[in-house]
């Protein structure tokens, strides 16, 4: 930041994608983990955080009293939001919900439930010190772009990353994104895609190979070997 003011930073967890491709007929982020929904470990790796002051979550639609009631008892400091149709919209409805004060603003996937606090230590200190931060990992194999069936380029890799969450920006600068977003009908599959879109700085920071984002069932087997124990089964039926 460029002046002294104490940085308060909240955070908000997007939890209300339906996941069609888990074919679990219950929403993604709320099919157990190690014995806990998906989005409770995200939850609880926040809640560990002292420097992180308000988490909102977005729940699925419909699933709102029933989010809050289920981490009421554990988590009594987060707030739970209903969210909408798509992710963006949903992210701007959490962003809403957070306290005007709020400095830095972290947005993160509840579908990513291995994120560590040095993660998010990492990606709040870009922010702070460049407006706008997110993880990533370097692609390591060939990356070709295809059209119309053939090969019509061949990217160069070194400049090919992927890009993970927790991401982390000044709250005003996230909240403008996604309002103008709306305004004009920007489309992104990323909060930082926002923010690109104004011309702003966008600094990266090391990914973390095991914060892998469950969107098939595929995707659970293998958080459930890197969460020693773990054993999965729908909540909330």
């Amino acid at each position: 930041m460029t002046d002294n003011k104490e940085i308060k930073i909240a955070a908000v967890i997007a939890a209300a994608g339906i996941g069609e491709r888990m074919n679990a007929g219950s929403p993604k982020a709320f099919i157990e983990l190690g014995g806990k929904p998906i989005v409770w470990h995200s939850v609880k790796t926040i809640s560990m955080m002292p420097e992180i002051g308000a988490v909102v979550l977005a729940a699925p639609p419909g699933w709102m009293e029933k989010a809050a009631k289920m981490f009421a008892d554990e988590f009594p400091n987060l707030s739970v939001v209903e969210g909408r149709a798509t992710r963006q919209e949903t992210v701007r409805k959490a962003l809403e919900a957070l306290p005007a004060d709020t400095t830095i603003a972290l947005i993160h996937d509840g579908a990513r439930p291995l994120a560590t606090p040095e993660l998010f230590r990492a990606v709040i200190a870009g922010a702070v010190e460049h407006g706008a931060c997110v993880p990533s990992i370097p692609v390591e194999e060939t990356v070709k772009r295809v059209r119309g069936g053939n090969v019509s380029e061949t990217l160069d890799r070194s400049e090919i990353h992927i890009v993970q969450t927790p991401q982390a920006f000044y709250f005003e600068s996230i909240l403008e994104a996604h309002e103008l977003a709306e305004e004009r009908k920007w489309r992104a599959t990323d909060d930082a895609a926002l923010i690109e879109r104004l011309g702003r700085p966008v600094a990266v920071v090391p990914g973390e190979p095991s914060n892998i984002k469950i969107t098939r069932p595929a995707d659970l087997k293998l958080a459930s070997s890197l969460l020693p124990g773990a054993a999965h089964k729908l909540v909330c039926e």
